[in-house]
């Protein structure tokens, strides 16, 4: 009898540990089906695309476009460096909805894969092929792990074998994918570099950085591979390969009614150099042999690391200005000679092109900061007399200074328009009546512009919000119009309710731009946004130029503006020497100024600001 009991436990437990594995192994394949970290089964319980697309973009870009293809009528497929072709543009250039459908890796094969596929199962109106040198060096790598495997419409691969793959895989992938769920912010992070909107590259964060003087960006840490790049040497095997791909695949879009665009896209020079002129000629003679093509991958942009993300990938501003080459968008800068048009039959050769001076697509503007301006009496660190601002002006009058306005800069930058030999931004803060009484008659009497940053809260008012505490006056909204319809001032935002005091307003108080202590992120960003659409509301235009309260912000103020229509941006910190960089907006952003107070000699001020 106790044999027999003893058989009957050592039966149970071995029933209940296999039921236990039996619940794991269970337990592994539906939690994978739905957490899906790789999009592989149409993300039905997240739809965090972004994620999915970070893990493994060829699958998940396909997944995605399942579910969403109704929204796109046009597509573009390359390597990584097309992220960089900016998707709004196209659909401005063409009327049309693009998707990119860009994936880690450079084997022409896949690109003739996936775009055999949305050319078969879409029949877009446009396709855009971006190619690059590499595609030439790397054919194909057929690879079936989680993060590099093509959707099997794609590739071809057995359905039940790939789904099974991922239904099985490690469920650390799923459990990452929830933790970073629950986590996760505003900025873009590691964990998702993606888009799911346009399917191109999260560029919010590295858009909103500053970028002005190249020693500056150097000394970063994500810039240092520009001061020591690296040396290789490629060979080019698979030419032959990589055209017939190209031909094949100029031959479906042909098939489908669909307009294809074959890029090259630009290259740092120093990557370039990583083949040989021989080779470069047999690339791209041998693709002029099946189609006709545009060639950007050597410029004058080549040679400045300002305008590329890192070593390999140039900058979103670089792909608008090879779209305005290609349309014919003369508004937009580039450095010229920017590209060139290739016909099927020519024989291109490798590319050519110097370098330009950095004087031909640089300029140094100094940038002076005013508070009050008063009659006389006593003065202090933000506030000049009278006097003292007219010996200013015309100090900088005498030593050959033209004062410019903020869209002065953003033609300079944006559409490559001259500056006068010795600009200079004239600005202030706060909006005080002063500036209105005293100043601008002084202005209109040299013929200069300013730009004046009015707190929206305070437009017309002598009391302190609702509290009834006096302040200095500040002008009113007609003053303001007055002002600007001089066409020598420009009424800007410094914040329409981010200056708060301490005792007057709710604790903890905001220090300028920054959250509060303790606020949710969700909240700030909500604030933040909604107080930079306030002042494009009592502003216009002119609110996309901020100056950032007592100099206090951070990146993600930055990020928030510039998502919020914020073009150029001013601090009371840094060097007041700004180095704006033609094609280069971001050489508008956290601009340093020469604060000037009431002691501030003409002397002192010429001498700050011609170092």
């Amino acid at each position: 009898m106790k044999e027999r009991k003893k058989l009957s436990s050592a039966r149970w437990l071995v029933i209940f540990f296999v039921t236990l594995v039996l619940l794991a192994a269970l337990f592994v394949p539906v939690f994978n089906l739905a957490v899906d970290p790789y999009g592989a089964f149409g993300d039905r319980l997240f739809g965090w695309w972004s994620y999915d697309f970070t893990l493994n973009p060829r699958l998940a870009k396909i997944s995605y476009l399942k579910q969403n293809a109704d929204k796109y009528d046009s597509f573009i497929v390359g390597s990584s460096g097309s992220s960089s072709i900016p998707v709004a543009d196209l659909n401005e250039y063409l009327g049309a909805n693009f998707f990119n459908c860009m994936f880690y890796g450079t084997e022409t094969a896949t690109f003739e894969q996936t775009a055999n596929y949305l050319l078969t199962t879409y029949r877009p109106k446009n396709l855009v092929l971006n190619l690059s040198l590499m595609t030439a060096h790397t054919y194909s790598v057929d690879e079936k792990d989680l993060t590099n495997s093509a959707h099997p419409d794609v590739s071809g691969e057995s359905a039940f074998a790939f789904y099974l793959r991922y239904l099985f895989a490690s469920p650390a992938d799923s459990l990452a994918k929830v933790k970073y769920r629950i986590s996760d912010g505003y900025l873009q992070t590691p964990y998702k570099v993606f888009n799911q909107q346009t399917g191109a590259y999260d560029k919010s964060r590295r858009d909103a950085e500053p970028i002005g003087d190249l020693g500056d960006y150097l000394s970063r840490d994500a810039y240092a591979v520009f001061k020591d790049y690296p040396k290789a040497n490629y060979s080019l095997y698979h030419v032959r390969e990589a055209v017939e791909a190209v031909a094949r695949i100029k031959a479906k879009a042909e098939q489908t009614g669909t307009r294809l665009f074959v890029l090259c896209q630009p290259t740092y020079k120093e990557n370039l150099d990583y083949f040989s002129k021989d080779d470069q000629a047999a690339f791209f003679n041998a693709l002029a042999e099946v189609t006709d093509y545009w060639d950007f991958t050597l410029t004058p942009a080549s040679y400045d690391p300002r305008y590329f993300y890192d070593s390999t990938h140039s900058r979103g501003v670089v792909g608008k200005m090879e779209l305005a080459v290609m349309f014919g968008d003369d508004s937009v800068y580039r450095p010229e000679p920017f590209g060139r048009y290739v016909e099927q039959g020519s024989a291109p050769g490798a590319p050519e092109c110097d370098p330009l001076p950095e004087e031909e697509y640089t300029a140094t503007v100094p940038i002076i900061c005013y508070h009050q301006i008063v009659k006389d009496g006593e003065t202090n660190a933000s506030t000049a007399t009278e006097a003292t601002f007219e010996s200013h002006m015309k100090a900088l009058s005498e030593s050959g200074f033209t004062p410019v306005s903020i869209y002065d800069l953003k033609a300079y930058v944006e559409n490559g328009a001259d500056l006068p030999e010795k600009p200079v931004l004239i600005t202030f803060d706060d909006g005080y009546l002063g500036n209105y009484e005293i100043a601008f008659p002084i202005l209109k009497e040299y013929g200069f512009k300013a730009t004046i940053f009015a707190i929206g809260v305070s437009v017309g008012k002598d009391t302190y919000k609702d509290t009834g505490k006096a302040i200095t006056p500040h002008f009113t909204l007609e003053q303001a119009e007055e002002m600007k319809n001089s066409g020598l001032i420009t009424v800007a935002s410094h914040g329409y309710d981010v200056h708060e005091v301490e005792g007057l307003d709710a604790e903890p108080v905001r220090e300028g731009m920054l959250a509060r202590r303790g606020e949710k992120e969700a909240d700030y960003v909500s604030f933040l946004t909604a107080d930079a659409q306030k002042m494009f509301s009592l502003l216009g235009e002119d609110a996309g130029f901020v100056s950032y309260p007592s100099g206090k912000y951070d990146e993600r103020a930055r990020v928030i503006l510039r998502e919020a229509g914020v073009f150029a941006t001013v601090t009371t910190s840094g060097d007041p020497m700004n180095k704006v960089v033609r094609g280069l907006p971001q050489s508008l952003y956290d601009m340093g100024r020469f604060v000037v107070g009431g002691d501030t000699t003409a002397e002192e001020l010429i001498s700050g600001i011609e170092r």
